[in-house]
Parts: structure tokens; sequence; C-alpha cells
């Protein structure tokens, strides 16, 4: 490795530092001091001064800032037995805490730099399928160093989804060669208390890490992971110390794992390496899966064992499966024994006496007297850990292959469903529609389905809540519908005080929904009833601070305001922080002033830290050129586009000012500077997007997110543009590639467009309901469980802001999207001329880099206006904006061009693309079905190529069509229809051009003649040969 850049390390571990925080619901408390570190006066000197500290172990100050946040872990359910009520529970009892660690942000960044440069070796060490907590396999670049790439960690829940995925294929594998199965699934009772870690022994370890012949280290390095690995210790050793004079129970004498400390993330993964081995090298089930402390085991079981007789005789019990794999020696041995001597050996031992001292989780009823299980200490990384299997959440399945595995399969299908969600395009029916909560409660019976009596319980799942909030924050940010003043009217009877409580890590949400719909009274109401459930917590059955739990609620509460307000400027967001000021009068240490709000909103735009997701461009349009923030004057909604798009300050400052920032805590990706660029262009009317623009966003790409510009970085390779002039036309080549297609599933929109949506445009009143937008959802998750590879929707048909969050979808699922745009309308800034209305089609690419899915979005500028189009533009008072020119797509290997309907009437700007294109695709919104029938089934054989052509269900004649014989041509075409559908087929590139190779005499005698036309006089064979060989790109290279 050469020789270390302390001050550039320690910049990128901040920037990870800031992103794990960014995306970390549970670190709110961490967020403002980053937040207010970053804006302080001496930021641009910390890193040089920390680093010297660094060298010379200069960090007392850090150690004596130490101290722990209390946050409530449950909340005692006050429920009589028998008695089920929805009544509001005045006061919220806390009977269990969470303890997070609490110090200078100078501490986190330097146990991010021992990440860097320590711990991610440590993380290479880890068993394959432990699935929690894992270092990003990119982290380091090919030469071994860090990079300014803002992701430290795999993302928590893809890991958690193939944790548990690979256990239940493993399962389902085993059932279909007849195999019986028993999945055994274990959690670790409060893992990081339980974990005792001795200076001794991290210190052995990270010397055998550093000093493996496999590790390349230098010696710099190696020093300076021996000196941050003390100050690990200190952090450790001060955490438990302060800890364990307020909860002497639940630590002891322990040296525990910090929770909230990065390293500890590691450190907890290590803890449990040595049992990870002993158990594969030992018992080597077929699959063993561990996520941070949870455990999924899945076993075969030989017919006429101990195990499978006990199934079958109905007597299995948790307890024996985990005694016979576990406990004794058939732990190591693939047959049945008696023997007890060997249960000293075992992975898991019984110690002979068990006492309710020992295990927080045990209540005081006759259901307690249960075994208690302990992790075998020669089995412990850390040998004085005490590590305990929390017995309540052991769970045994056992699937018999003779038997239906419909419970198996409907087990996968759930989460199948669940998983699905996050994939599609969210919809929030219920409540839009239905006014339906129910999806956020959990009921539980225990005789079925069908019988009240039955009912032990009903209770808001936090999952589902925060899954709900979630998605119901993205949709209501794209729509304007007045469904949604009923979610205001409920939020009261959903957030009782208990309830308010349990779910802290959800009030941002409800917070940020309030923001975005401008529902500044409620959102104050809403305030006032977190303060109020505050007061009202008692701690009982546990040992805590109830003044420090006041104090971390409210600071969390705090952290919500500031973060929410951050995208609402104006009179009204003052008032609110007004308002805020007078209700928090009487706290105690926490400051809700009117100043500190408005200072620390602001400081959550100029450091990035408020939420890019709910804002249709990038925060870095409302900051100048001082990374000030523009609208202290204004009233602004960031998330509003309607008034983004015609403010007259938004767009002027990115382009220059802003390149020199390098802390953003999420990826800038290639979409969020095209919709930025295309929308400035519009704008200003500076032309379409060239191959010049999209080189500039590549370097602005690489510069903003990785501080450096490479002609060899991955993005530079995927997408390219080019300049090019055939027949004497102006085109731009655009290429995206991460992977060879061969044949495309096509998916066609058969879906209606209103001609009332396009005069609510040109009035300033655009249709955003609910609606119209499940329209869309529909549209595309159909497409997506089809599998399609690219999706085509009519001309206007998209507004511009639900572009993000389609492109989002589409790399997710890899999918591309070709789709009009529904017309922009843009003020001039003086007020003097008229305003501009353009008509965009829209083409989402997906691709992938690094193992990461992305997706690069490009934009057509419709070249030819309809004169019926143009004269409902004009009576409006509005003038037309057309395009320049075309352009041609190379997307893994598929060429094609996009027209949008009347650029089809012309004969010479439809051929330009001959010979090069392997589709071409029509947007349209067409009356005369008749006329460009006979467009596209003359252009398919004069062109030689498919043509796609997507118009309107109210006029029909979408298609996909080859160019053959007239019985032959269609490959799928649809009249017309009210309700939404997708219709699917697939195209065959590969066959057209070996067809198109042989020349017009072989290609008579093809059995393929059949399927096509021989090509055209004017058709190049030799551009087809280098669309199959994968080398016509290279050609439009030499040519440069």
């Amino acid at each position: 490795m050469t020789e270390i850049k302390y001050c550039s390390l320690l910049q990128q571990a901040y920037k990870k530092l800031k992103s794990s925080v960014f995306f970390d619901k549970t670190q709110l408390i961490l967020r403002d001091k980053i937040v207010e570190y970053e804006v302080s006066s001496e930021f641009d000197s910390q890193f040089e001064k920390l680093s010297k500290r660094m060298e010379s172990e200069d960090w007392e100050d850090i150690i004596n800032s130490i101290g722990f946040i209390s946050y409530p872990k449950s909340i005692k359910n006050q429920s009589k037995k028998g008695f089920i009520s929805n009544w509001n529970n005045n006061v919220a009892e806390v009977n269990k805490l969470q303890y997070f660690l609490d110090m200078n942000v100078e501490g986190y960044i330097l146990g991010i730099v021992w990440l860097l440069v320590v711990g991610n070796k440590i993380d290479d060490k880890i068993y394959e399928h432990s699935y929690g907590n894992r270092i990003r396999k990119n982290l380091l670049d090919d030469k071994g160093q860090s990079t300014y790439s803002p992701y430290l960690f795999e993302p928590y829940f893809q890991q958690y989804e193939n944790w548990r995925d690979t256990a239940l294929n493993y399962a389902q594998k085993s059932l279909n060669k007849n195999q019986d199965v028993v999945i055994l699934m274990l959690d670790f009772q409060r893992f990081f208390y339980q974990v005792d870690i001795s200076q001794k022994e991290l210190t052995y370890f990270v010397d055998a890490i550093i000093n493996d012949e496999d590790c390349q280290l230098n010696d710099e390095y190696k020093e300076l992971a021996i000196r941050l690995t003390r100050f690990i210790w200190n952090v450790i050793e001060r955490y438990s110390n302060t800890l364990r004079k307020e909860c002497p129970n639940l630590i002891e004498n322990r040296n525990v794992l910090p929770i909230g400390f990065y390293p500890s993330n590691v450190l907890s993964n290590f803890a449990l390496s040595k049992f990870d081995d002993a158990l594969i090298n030992g018992w080597n089930p077929i699959y063993y899966g561990r996520y941070v402390d949870d455990i999924i085991i899945v076993e075969k079981v030989e017919k006429n064992s101990y195990i499978y007789k006990e199934a079958k005789a109905g007597k299995l019990t948790a307890d024996e499966v985990i005694q016979h794999y576990l406990t004794n020696c058939n732990a190591w041995q693939k047959k049945d024994c008696c023997c007890k001597d060997n249960m000293n050996n075992g992975l898991l031992l019984i110690p002979e006496k068990s006492t309710d001292e020992t295990n927080e989780e045990k209540s005081n009823s006759d259901d307690s007297k249960e075994i208690i299980y302990t992790v075998n200490p020669t089995y412990n990384q850390f040998v004085k850990s005490k590590i305990l299997v929390q017995q309540e959440k052991v769970k045994i399945f056992y699937f018999n292959s003779a038997q239906s595995d419909a419970l198996l399969s409907c087990f996968k299908e759930k989460l199948y469903k669940n998983k699905s969600e996050f994939r599609f395009l969210p919809e929030d029916e219920a409540v839009f529609q239905n006014d339906d909560y129910t999806e956020i409660f959990s009921l539980n019976e225990k005789d079925g389905p069908n019988k009240l009596r039955g009912v032990d319980n009903i209770a808001i799942d936090k999952f589902r809540l925060s899954k709900y909030l979630g998605k119901y924050m993205r949709v209501s940010g794209l729509i304007h519908d007045k469904l949604e003043k009923q979610f205001d009217a409920d939020i009261e009877k959903i957030f009782t005080n208990q309830v308010t409580i349990e779910n802290y890590l959800v009030w941002e949400k409800v917070l940020e929904i309030l923001i975005i719909n401008d529902k500044f009274d409620t959102y104050l109401k809403f305030v006032k009833h977190i303060m109020h459930a505050i007061n009202k917590i008692n701690i009982v059955d546990t040992e805590g601070n109830l003044r420090k739990l006041h104090s971390t609620l409210y600071k969390i509460l705090a952290s919500c305001i500031y973060r929410t307000l951050s995208l609402s400027w104006g009179k009204e967001s003052e008032r609110v922080q007004q308002k805020i000021e007078e209700l928090s009068s009487d706290v105690f240490g926490v400051e809700f002033s009117e100043l500190k709000i408005h200072h620390m909103k602001k400081s959550y735009c100029k450091t990035r830290m408020c939420d890019k997701y709910a804002m249709p461009v990038l925060i870095d349009g409302f900051l100048d050129g001082n990374n000030d923030t523009i609208f202290d004057d204004q009233s602004l909604n960031c998330t509003n586009f309607e008034t983004i798009k015609n403010s007259n300050y938004i767009f002027d400052y990115f382009d220059d000012y802003n390149r020199d920032y390098m802390f953003y805590p999420y990826l800038i990706t290639m979409n969020d500077l095209t919709i930025y660029g295309i929308l400035k262009k519009l704008k200003y009317q500076n032309g379409d997007l060239n191959d010049k623009d999209i080189k500039d966003y590549k370097k602005r790409y690489l510069e903003l997110n990785y501080c450096n510009y490479s002609d060899d970085s991955s993005i530079n390779k995927i997408v390219k543009a080019k300049s090019i002039n055939l027949t004497g036309k102006k085109a731009v080549a655009i290429k995206v590639e991460s992977k060879k297609l061969d044949n495309i599933k096509i998916a066609i929109a058969n879906t209606i467009l209103r001609e009332s949506d396009f005069e609510k445009v040109l009035n300033d009143c655009p249709n955003r309901t609910y609606q119209r937008y499940k329209q869309l959802t529909e549209t595309v998750n159909e497409a997506i469980r089809c599998k399609a590879d690219m999706l085509v929707l009519p001309e206007g048909y998209l507004p511009f802001e639900w572009l993000p969050i389609l492109a989002r979808t589409c790399a997710k699922n890899q999918i591309a999207i070709v789709t009009g745009i529904e017309h922009l309308k843009f003020k001039s800034n003086d007020d003097t001329t008229n305003p501009s209305i353009n008509n965009l089609t829209a083409v989402v690419l997906p691709f992938v880099e690094d193992d990461y899915k992305f997706s690069y979005i490009h934009f057509h500028k419709k070249v030819y206006i309809a004169p019926h189009e143009k004269e409902k533009i004009e009576s409006y008072g509005c003038k037309v904006r057309e395009g320049e020119g075309y352009e041609l797509y190379d997307w893994n290997n598929f060429w094609f061009s996009v027209y949008c309907c009347y650029e089809l009437s012309s004969i010479s700007d439809r051929s330009i693309f001959q010979s090069y294109i392997d589709a071409l695709i029509a947007v349209e919104w067409n009356k005369d079905t008749n006329y460009y029938s006979n467009i596209v089934e003359s252009l398919s054989r004069d062109l030689h190529c498919f043509c796609i052509q997507v118009n309107t269900s109210e006029f029909g004649d979408s298609r996909i069509t080859r160019p053959s014989k007239t019985e032959e041509r269609d490959i799928l075409k649809v009249k017309g229809g009210r309700n939404s559908a997708v219709l699917i087929d697939t195209i065959d590139i590969s066959g057209l051009r070996e067809f198109q190779i042989k020349g017009n005499v072989l290609q008579a005698k093809s059995p393929d003649s059949r399927y096509y036309k021989q090509t055209p006089p004017t058709f190049d064979s030799n551009i087809a040969k280098q669309k199959q060989q994968c080398a016509l790109w290279n050609e439009f290279d030499s040519k440069a």
C-alpha cells in the first residue's frame, strides 16, 4: 500500500460516517451533531488537526466526552388478561431500554478510519453466510485504497433478505429430493451486552490479522492500525464503565460492545466467528446462516432417526432439537447417540444452575421455568463473554417430504410479496381510496380467524406502520388529491401515547408527510401530541433514568423538526417555528427556539442531510456560490415541483459553484444530473441534451462522488455519447451497456390519455390525482411482474416529477422504459414573454455498475409539433419549443431510435437510422390511426427493423411490427379499450441480424423468409454484422 494521506483518509471516513447516519433511522441525535460539526467555522481545518491527533494518540477529550443515550426498547403491554380494547392508554410504561454510545463526532470518524484500515480485513475473515453488518465488497479500489464513495456497509435490508431466503431455498431443495427438513431459528439475548472484550484479546486478534501475509498492509498502515485499535479499546472501556454505573445488572463486569459505534458492527461478527467455524466444521448442516445474532439452521432429517421418530409421533420439542444437535455429541456425529458425557463439548451448554437473575428477559410466571442455553466458552472468540440463547424466540419448523410443502410455499409466497413491494412503484390504495388502516394492525389469534373469542391481542405492528408511512410519504409527494385530507384527521387516532413512544422512529415520516402537503396546523398538533406523550412516560421493571429518557426523546423530536422543516420556507414555516418555541417553554435540556430551528434547518440544507428523495431536484439548486441557502426571503416548498420549476433562482448555481463540495451522504446519480440539466436547458432555452452535456455529467458524477475523474472509471465504460451525422441529419448516439441481449421482451401499455389533462397543464392546474398515479403503478408493476425488458408508454403520459421514482424502479428491476412526458410549461423570468411549452420523451435505460443497479435517463425533445397541438398551445397564450434532432440508442447491444408521433410524417427524418436500428419506437397521441398504420407498415420494411408503436387506448393501433409479409408482420396489435393493460411479446434481434447479414439471395432461400422480407436496396448488411459482433460502437469511435 502507498504512503498514508491522513487528511484524505479522514475525509473519506467522515463522508462514510455521514452516509451511514443519513440512512440510519436510529441515529438522529448523532445526525444533528454531524450537521453542526460540518457548519462550524473550524470545519475546514478539522481534518488536518485530527490527522495530527491521530498520529500522536491525542484523543483524551474524545474519550472524556463518552456517555450513553437511553432509548425505549419495549413498552409494557398494559392490557389485562382477557381484556382487549382500543382505549388510549394515557401513560406509556417503558420496561426495557437500549443504550447507544454518545461522544464527539471526531470519535466516530476515528472509528470509521479503523474500519477502513483494519476492520475490513477482519470482515474478510467472517463466515460467508453471515449477512448482517457486512462491509461493502467494493470498499477498496484496485490498489487496496479506500475511496470517497459514501457507502461503507452492504444494504441491511437486502442482506436480511439474502439470509432468510437462502435458508428457505435450501429447505425447498431438500424437500424436492424427498428429504425431511428441520429449520431451527435462534436469537442471542441482548447480544451486544453479553460480549466481554479484553484489551489483550482485541490487540492480539488485530495484530494477527494485520500481520497475516494476505493482509498486505505496509508498516505505516500497521502502526496506524495498532494506534486506532488502542482508541477502539478506550471507547469500549469508557462506555462500559459509564453504563455500568447506571445499569450494573445489565452488563455486570463485562466490557461490552457500544451500540451505535460502527466498529462494533464488525466486532460483533468477529465475536461469533469461532462459533461459526465450530458449527460448520463440526456439524456442517445443509445451511447455516447468521444475521448478527439471529441464526437460521437448515438440516435434513434421516428416516428413522431420533428426530424423525419424535416428529412423527408429534412429540418433538424445541429443547429436543437443540439438545440433539447443539448440546451433545450429535452436533459432531451424523448418527444417533445416547451419550450424555459429551454435553460439555457441544456448541451450547446448559448451566448446572439457572437463575432468573441471569436472564433479564424472564417474567415471574410459571412459564419462565425454561432451560437456559449458553454458548460454550470454548467457542467464544472473546472467552469471557456470556452469550445466552433467547428462549422465547426459539422456533422449530419440521417439514415432512411425504406431505404437502404448502406451508413452506405459502411462507415463501408471503415473503416474496413483501419483498416485491420494495421493487414495485409504491401504491397506497388502502388509504387514498378506501380509508383503510387495517394493514398496520397485527391481530393475534389462537382459535382461528373466524372466532372472536380466539383474539388474544390487537396491536399496531412497528414494521407495518413504518412501511405504510414510508409508502404514503413517497406517494403523497407525487399527488395532490382531496383524499389526502383524511390522513390528517386519523393521525391522532392511530398515535395513542403508547403507540407514539413505541414508534418514535416514525415521527419524522409523519411530520414530513405533513410538510409535503403544507399541513402546518396538523404538524403543530402532532408535535404537541408527541411532547405530551413524552411527559407521560414511566420506566417500570428495569434499570434506567427517566430524565435521561425524556431528554433523548426530546432530542429525537428536535432532530425530526429540524430536518422536516428544512423542506419548507416562508411565512407559514416561520409561524410553525414560533409556535414550537412556545410549546417547548418547559422542556429542559433541549433547545426548540425559533433561532435554533432556523439555524438547523438551514444547516441541514447546506450539509445535504435533508431528505433528497422528497425533492424533485438536487438540493444544490437551492444553494448559492457560498453554499448558503437562497430562499430566506421566499415562500417555497422544496418538494413541490411546480413552484421549483418556475423559480427564478433554482437553476442558477449548480453548474460551477458546488463542484468543490465533497461530502454528499448519498450517491449523486447520473439521473440527478440529467434531470437538473434538462430542466435548466428548458427554462433558459439552451437547446437539447447533447454528447458534450453527457460527458460533463459523467465528469461531475465522478468529481462529486469520488473527488476525481478518470477515463478508466466504470461509468465512462458503461455510459457513452457521441455526436453523429447520418444522411445529413443531426443526431446523438448514446450507449448504455452492462450486458448483451439477443432477445428483448417488450411490454406495450394500452392506456388512455385525456385531453383534459393537457388543458389543465396549459391552465397551470395539472392533474395529480391518486387515480392517475394508480394507473401508472398498475401498468409499470404489471410489466415488472411479467419480467419485461422494456416498457413503452404513449406520448404525453408521465408527469415529469414522477420520473425520478420511476427511474429508481427501473434501476431496481433492470427494466428499460420509453415514455412520453406530459407537456412541460415554463414561465419566463421577466413575465414579458409568453410561457413556453415543451414536449419530451424520456428514455430510461438501466445498467449495473460495480454490482450495484442504476439507470440513465435521456430526453428527446419533439422536433415537429403537430398543427392541432400547436394551435391548442397557442390558444392558451403559450409558445411552442421544438427540438433540434434525434437520438440513436445502444442499450446492451439493442439498437433503437425514438420518435414522437408527428415526427414520423417526415419521410427523411424517419429514415435517418436505416441499417443502424433493430427497432424504431414511436410514442403517439394520434387520432389518424389509418395514416400512421400505413407509415409503420412501410417503415418496418423500408428500414428493415421492428417497429414498436404505442398510442392512447382511446384510438388504439398500438403494436409490435416486423419487416414481414402482411399476414406475418404484426407480432402484437391492440385496437383500444378503457381499462389500462400491458401486452407483451418478444422480438428476436439476433435472428433479425442473422437474416440481414445473408444478403438477398440467401435471404430468399432462408427458412426465416416466412418471418422477414428481404432487405431493401440501400440496406447496409455490414452494419448488421457489426452489431452482431458488438463492434458497431467501435466504428463510431474510429470515425471520431
